[in-house]
């Protein structure tokens, strides 16, 4: 009789074990191919205008976080490190597909997004990925004059991990270097060999002195020599 239960609590672990891998399992060629392609884009929030200039949606945060190709047939949560929340990111009718938009954050912030099977897809409620995504703390220069000007610069990222520990100091000859970089790519050919002769005169002239120099002590000690004759 024992044996017969065992053998019966064997049967109904297997039988449950089973049933909650295959709850957990979607089948769904389109969702999963869906699934193996997703990506999250990020862009800065800029606002949105027609061709007109009419503005048909204000700044709003710092930056946005697109999710492609959209898919109807998906549920999209998300959470970050700074505040461990779920939320739900929904569809946004002016981009086509499911935006989340996040404010100024001096630390690196990094996201989890899980994509479920939609309640009216072939797999409801059934998590199909999870990606992370990280953005880099806000980047304090990037308000500076230059970076206004130049905002497609390294330096000048919104979000940078490389501009984080950066000093004022250091931004300026940042900048200086950065400033002499395009005045060089701005030049023609005969003024970048200009620049760069006046830049390593030394390099040509050094080595001139020097021959000289050698021989005219060659010179002398030869002419010494054949005086004392």
């Amino acid at each position: 009789m024992k044996e017969l239960k065992k053998i019966l609590f064997s049967i109904f672990c297997l039988f449950v074990f089973s049933f909650g891998v295959n709850a957990a399992t979607c089948n769904d060629k389109d969702l999963n191919e869906w699934a193996e392609n997703v990506y999250i884009d990020y862009d800065e929030d800029l606002g949105v205008a027609d061709e007109k200039g009419n503005i048909l949606r204000k700044k709003e945060y710092s930056y946005l976080l697109f999710i492609y190709p959209y898919n109807k047939n998906i549920k999209v949560m998300a959470r970050n490190n700074h505040t461990n929340k779920d939320i739900e990111i929904e569809y946004d009718d002016l981009y086509g597909t499911n935006v989340l938009g996040s404010y100024v954050h001096m630390d690196s912030k990094t996201y989890t997004f899980s994509f479920y099977g939609g309640k009216n897809s072939a797999c409801p409620g059934v998590l199909l990925k999870s990606l992370e995504y990280t953005v880099p703390p806000y980047n304090i220069f990037s308000q500076r004059e230059y970076c206004i000007n130049n905002p497609s610069d390294d330096i000048c990222k919104t979000y940078s991990n490389d501009m984080k520990d950066v000093t004022d100091k250091e931004f300026g000859r940042l900048v200086k270097n950065a400033e002499k970089q395009h005045e060089l790519e701005n030049m023609n050919f005969i003024q970048k060999v200009w620049y760069y002769i006046k830049k390593n005169w030394y390099f040509a002239v050094i080595p001139v002195v020097l021959v000289a120099a050698f021989y005219a002590i060659k010179i002398h000690l030869y002419k010494k020599k054949v005086d004392n004759e």
